[in-house]
This record gives structure tokens, sequence and C-alpha cells, in this order.
């Protein structure tokens, strides 16, 4: 006999005593279920089972995979944000050298012994161009000099003080010592870039350098004074030997500081 039972098919047996039993197992009324029915519901409930490891497994393999993918994400964002912190403290360390590069050619610049008989004073500044480009380079000695200049073009007192200042001193009988210093200390880090780091190789720098420095200092003069003779006179003789004072000391402070062991940090 045939009945249904919540949409389901329920077969009835004339030889057992049972009232009948649901395929689905969700009926109330097993109590006379056939021993089939009861084998199948176990074997729902055991696919029920079947089904909740699986997705278990299945969660725990996503979670797995989602967590391998955030550990690759990190490794790869983990050397350039490194990479990243580490050029921008390189580049500050850069930008407080040179800066502060520049403050020390404004201190030498401030050590200046006036001549009656030039416009040109005797100063320690161009030892402090020197140095800097036989320490920092040929492109940081030029920038610290392009700072310089700026600086002083800007009106701060980083000039010799016994001009006026700013515009008017660059313009004045040492503005042309003052606009070659970029190319000076470029100079001089550049030769001292291009080989051994002896004292013999810094002199030589400091000396070709210090001709660079004389042909534009001359060569302003000679412009204001109309008289190549009048500018050699006013600003080459009178500095010769204060001059190769300044190349040797320079060279010889360099050659030091560059053979000195560093403080490891």
């Amino acid at each position: 006999m045939l009945g249904h039972c919540a949409d389901d098919l329920v077969v009835y047996h004339p030889g057992l005593q049972y009232s009948g039993g649901c395929v689905c197992g969700d009926c109330s009324d097993n109590a006379g279920s056939p021993p089939h029915e009861s084998i199948r519901r176990k074997a729902q409930r055991n696919a029920g089972g079947n089904r909740a490891r699986t997705g278990s497994r299945q969660v725990l393999r996503w979670v797995h995979v989602i967590d391998l993918e955030d550990n690759q994400m990190s490794k790869v964002a983990s050397p350039a944000l490194g990479t990243t912190q580490v050029r921008a403290l390189d580049f500050t360390r850069q930008v407080a050298i040179v800066v502060g590069a520049s403050m020390f050619v404004a201190l030498c610049a401030r050590i200046t012994l006036p001549l009656p008989f030039t416009p040109v004073p005797l100063t320690l500044q161009n030892f402090g161009v020197l140095l800097v480009g036989l320490m920092l380079g040929s492109r940081r000695g030029f920038a610290v000099l392009a700072l310089y200049l700026a600086e002083g073009a800007a009106g701060l007192p980083v000039f010799n003080p016994t001009g006026p200042g700013g515009i008017a001193q660059l313009m004045g009988p040492t503005g042309g010592f003052l606009m070659v210093y970029p190319l000076v200390a470029g100079l001089a880090g550049w030769i001292m870039e291009h080989g051994q780091k002896s004292f013999a190789r810094a002199a030589v720098a400091g000396l070709l350098a210090d001709l660079v420095l004389f042909a534009g200092g001359l060569s302003w003069l000679a412009i204001l004074t109309h008289s190549l003779a009048q500018a050699v006179r006013l600003g080459f003789y009178w500095f010769i030997f204060a001059e190769v004072i300044k190349v040797m000391a320079a060279a010889a402070v360099a050659v030091r500081l560059r053979r000195a062991p560093r403080v490891q940090s």
C-alpha cells in the first residue's frame, strides 16, 4: 500500500506490524517505522555529519590560504616599506650634511682680516670651501656652496663681514670669488673622488681648485676695474702665500678625517 507524508512517499508492508513510516525522517510518528527506515535515517544523519566535517575542512583550507596570502603580502610589503624608510633617512642625513657644511663655510667667513691696500680681504673662507669639496665630493660639495650663495643672496649673514652682504656683495669686488665657489668645491671633490685618497692628491686638487677660484675672482675684478693688471695687483699678489698654506691645511685635514676610524652605530 502507498501513502503520502509531508510530500514524501510512504510504503506500507502488509506483513509487518507497524502503522507506517516516512522516508524523509522528519515526521514525529517514528514509533512504527520499519528497520530499513531507521537505517535510512542513520545514513542521512551520517551524511549530514560528513557534510559538516567536509565544510569545516574546507573553511580551514580557506583560512590557511588566506593566511598564506597575507604572509606573502607582508613579505612583499615589508622590504618595500623598509627601503622607503632607509631612503627617507638617507635623504634627511644628506640634507643635514649639506646645511651643516654651508654653516661651516659661513663660520670660516667670519674669520676675516681686512687689508688697507685692496678691497679683497684675507679670509679663512677659501679654506672652508676647499675642505668641504675634499671631504664631501663633487656633487655634495657643489650643492653646499650653491646653498651658501643662496643663503647669502637672501640676506643671511654668511658672507665675510667686511662687505655689504646680500646681492650687493655678490656684485662687489669679491663677487667673482664668491660666484665660482660651487665650481671650486666641485672640482676639488671630483679630483679627490678619482684616485687614492692621499695627501698629494688632495694637495693637487686644492691647488687646481684654487686656480679656478682666482680665475673667477680676477676676471670679475678686471671687469670692475677695466684693467687686468690692476685686478692681479688687488686680488692675487697679496694672497699667494696665504693660499698655499690654506690649500696644504685643507688637504691635510681632509686626508686625516677620511682616514680616521668611524664609530660603528
